[in-house]
């Protein structure tokens, strides 16, 4: 049976042609004339259940490169026409469609190719190599649908149940970003050629776009599945894709893609480059949006993934940077008034729905202070009438579109083959059709708003206990070193104009949209911005009068200053916020005027007595400072430890959260959604914070070598052994944080949390020996996150070697004695 004959002679049968064929043939056999003249002939059920084994053979053989790939390329076309003619012909649907065991060569078949697609091209062969791999890519993962199934969550459940699917999972990745990084090989080729002759264009621009949609097609299809979320799951099991952050290396690869300049007249390419940027971010944002398993949490368990993430964030937001500059929004809307027909797809707003994500995250949050400046000053610092047209208005003169491409695998294949034998391709034209996949205009222009305004209060808000004492109102800081420096002063006051105006405007997004915290803290950051924005003025009047270094603002500006700051923090207390919040940010506030008092002492010694007036009742604030109230009850904690075992990352979920507030405030005191969410961001950041502690304390230097300031010490000093300091550290922990019925999250050795419960003893003494000097804590486990026979961190005969042994001596009650550096107390 040839064969490779027949696939040499009927892939470029569709399958029209190719029923026709059959129709015209009594017994099912096609029968040619090869090019030697002879007759051949073959079965086409035989051909149908032997072509996928055949096509593996090949891949797997020691091939001839590009030549071997072609061939497997022309034989999966083939056996794509005959899947469709098979739904026409019962016996071809019997032995094609039903036999399991054809399937399943099928799925090898999908699989060996992308195994080897992923492997790095060492090639030089940019004449054909990027088409054929590009095109084959995509071509195999259409297979699937084809004899799979056209449903994706029918398709998602059948690939997991494969064995193998994980080094399908890898490898579908691993050969995207090769391909991307092929089809920005031959872009820099083309571009070259172009310089040199100006005629190649037109056949140039026909292979790039031709590239670009195949690349935009396989990364469509993945997307499509990470939507199941039984595979999106699977995807964020997988250690090589998110935790050694090789979905982050494919999303930096091809957020850096670049359109030549040669290009710069193609609508085509330009929007479908474009597209496949909004695509790898809407992936992005799936995998950040999951429910089950944290996304960022897994990419900040490696320093390798870590710096990929911030490499990744800066290329979105450079893509924000340029998009909302001035100059480039002009010549956006030129382009788009050239040819509105073709969809960009959801860049900007991915961009900004990711930035609202990674500044919200406490993995990322400290860098996204000083790298979201640039593109939030492009935004801010617009005129105010073009500012109100853009963010506090839903009348946009044009909105993004997302577009899904109808991969035509035939004609994919065949452009491919065309291109490949070195034939003129002129004639030759290959385009997906689109489906457009429009957002409502007033619902894109309230969220892109909506995110502006989250993204502040992300980058604001300052928790003490959380975040670093260098991290307050360091957004707003560098916020205004950017305007003075990149902008006219002018512009200054022009920036908080817009903010006030934005945030009168967002009050009608409450709650859909954002909920009244954001909006508070967005007024914070205006006032703020306006007293650094009034010190600098009066400083420049300064400098502008006595020709030398501008000298402290005067004390009755310092007054109305420390006012201004007074009255915000006595506007919080009339507002209903958070329990736990508003405290803090009248504490912020007043260590505000604290600062700026104390700076102002030494220029005018007599400015205490001025400015203690308003401040006589600092007593009362201190009470306040030192009274703490627990927002929920041991019950409230007690079933929200347990949700988080469903569902980690409900703090991103507005639906769940206010249903959870709803179910918490029936069992004790009124819980709002945004309060719950304060409470989990602070629970997550806490927990984060003593892990990353952990990490670097295992993975640090010897403790018995000597540190660098022992070796300077003076001789008569004695070094100081770091571990024999751990039971002065676990002491001082002990005192300031655990007490008898505190909840608390436990961790394991690699900081890892194995579950929560109460503290049952704190201090005293237990099985003959000091708690304090041990650094020891008894707890008692309510809601255990690993496996029950997992040996606990301090096994003895009295509370057993595994938590299971631990409940069962000690009649149910599952209690520990565990290292106090392993304890978190959670935020109550």
């Amino acid at each position: 049976m040839d064969v490779v004959s027949a696939v040499e002679e009927f892939n470029g049968y569709n399958s029209k042609d190719l029923s026709k064929f059959l129709k015209d043939s009594d017994n099912s056999t096609l029968s040619w004339k090869a090019e030697d003249g002879s007759s051949k002939q073959i079965d086409i059920e035989k051909l149908a259940t032997a072509l996928p084994l055949n096509l593996i053979a090949v891949l797997l053989s020691p091939n001839d490169g590009d030549k071997d790939l072609a061939y497997v390329l022309r034989g999966a076309r083939l056996l794509n026409t005959l899947s469709d003619v098979a739904t026409r012909h019962a016996r071809l649907e019997q032995v094609l469609l039903d036999d399991v065991k054809v399937l399943e060569q099928v799925m090898d078949l999908v699989f060996f190719t992308l195994i080897v697609l992923s492997h790095r091209y060492q090639g030089n062969n940019l004449d054909t190599s990027p088409i054929v791999r590009t095109t084959l890519g995509a071509c195999v993962l259409h297979l699937l649908s084809s004899f799979l199934s056209s449903h994706w969550n029918e398709l998602a459940l059948v690939l997991l149940a494969h064995p193998k699917v994980e080094r399908f999972v890898e490898s579908a990745f691993g050969s995207l970003h090769e391909n991307t990084r092929l089809f920005r090989r031959k872009l820099t080729q083309l571009s070259g050629e172009i310089a040199s002759d100006k005629s190649k264009l037109p056949n140039a621009v026909k292979v790039s776009h031709f590239l670009s949609q195949q690349c935009e097609a396989s990364l469509q299809f993945l997307l499509s599945l990470c939507q199941q979320k039984p595979f999106r799951d699977r995807v964020l099991r997988n250690k090589e894709l998110c935790k050694n952050g090789g979905i982050l290396s494919l999303a930096h690869t091809i957020l850096r893609l670049r359109v030549p300049e040669c290009f710069e007249d193609s609508a085509e390419i330009i929007a479908s480059v474009s597209r496949y940027k909004a695509k790898i971010l809407a992936l992005l944002l799936q995998l950040c949006e999951a429910e089950t398993i944290s996304y960022l949490d897994e990419v900040a368990g490696s320093p390798k993934s870590m710096q990929l993430g911030q490499s990744v964030a800066l290329e979105f937001l450079n893509v924000l940077k340029t998009a909302f500059r001035k100059e480039e929004s002009k010549h956006a809307n030129t382009y788009k008034n050239k040819n509105m027909k073709l969809p960009r797809g959801f860049l900007l707003i991915n961009s900004l729905r990711l930035v609202d994500i990674f500044s919200d995250d406490s993995n990322f949050r400290f860098s996204f202070m000083t790298t979201t400046v640039p593109f939030m000053s492009e935004i801010l610092a617009t005129p105010h009438e073009e500012f109100i047209s853009s963010w506090c208005s839903v009348n946009l003169p044009t909105i993004e579109e997302e577009a899904n491409l109808e991969h035509d695998m035939f004609n994919a294949a065949g452009f491919a083959t065309t291109a490949m034998s070195g034939d003129a391709i002129t004639e030759a034209n290959y385009a997906c059709q689109l489906s457009l996949s429009s957002m409502h205009a007033v619902t894109y222009a309230q969220l892109r708003t909506s995110c502006i305004v989250k993204i502040i209060a992300n980058l604001h808000i300052f928790v003490p206990n959380i975040c670093e004492e260098h991290e307050r109102d360091l957004f707003v800081r560098e916020f205004h070193k950017h305007i003075i420096q990149e902008r006219p002063t002018s512009s200054a006051a022009d920036v908080c104009k817009n903010l006030s105006s934005l945030a009168e405007y967002v009050k009608k997004l409450i709650p859909s949209l954002i909920n009244q915290d954001d909006v508070q803290l967005l007024r914070v950051f205006t006032d703020t911005l306006r007293g650094y924005c009034n010190l600098q003025g009066e400083e420049n009047t300064e400098q502008t009068g006595a020709g030398e270094l501008s000298k402290l603002p005067k004390a009755e500006n310092m007054y109305h200053t420390e006012q201004s700051l007074l009255n915000l923090a006595a506007a919080f207390n009339s507002k209903r916020m958070d329990i736990d919040a508003k405290p803090e940010l009248e504490k912020c506030v007043l260590e505000t005027v604290t600062i700026t008092r104390d700076n102002t002492k030494e220029n005018d010694p007599n400015e205490d007595d001025r400015m203690d007036a308003p401040n006589s009742n600092s007593n009362s604030q201190d009470q306040r400072k030192k009274r703490k109230r627990n927002i929920m009850n041991d019950v409230q904690i007690k079933l929200i430890e347990r949700a988080l075992l469903d569902e980690p990352e409900m703090q991103r979920n507005a639906a769940a959260l206010q249903a959870w507030a709803d179910t918490l405030s029936s069992k004790g005191s009124e819980i709002t959604p945004s309060q719950l969410k304060n409470w989990l961001n602070n629970r997550k950041a806490r927990l984060a914070r003593v892990a990353k502690e952990t990490r670097h304390t295992s993975e640090g230097e010897n403790p018995d070598s000597p540190s660098e300031d022992q070796l300077n010490m003076p001789s008569n000093s004695k070094p100081v052994n770091p571990s024999k300091t751990e039971p002065d550290r676990a002491i001082l922990k002990l005192d300031h944080s655990l007490e008898h019925g505190h909840f608390v999250s436990i961790l394991d050795r690699d900081g890892k949390e194995v579950g929560t419960g109460k503290v049952f003893q704190a201090d005293g003494r237990w099985q003959g020996k000091s708690l304090r000097d041990s650094g020891l804590c008894l707890v008692d486990v309510t809601d255990l996150k690993v496996e029950n026979s997992k040996e606990v961190l301090n096994p003895s005969e009295v509370t057993g070697r595994t938590f299971e042994e631990a409940a069962t001596q000690n009649g149910g009650v599952m209690r520990v004695a565990w290292d106090v550096e392993k304890i978190v107390p959670l935020l109550n």
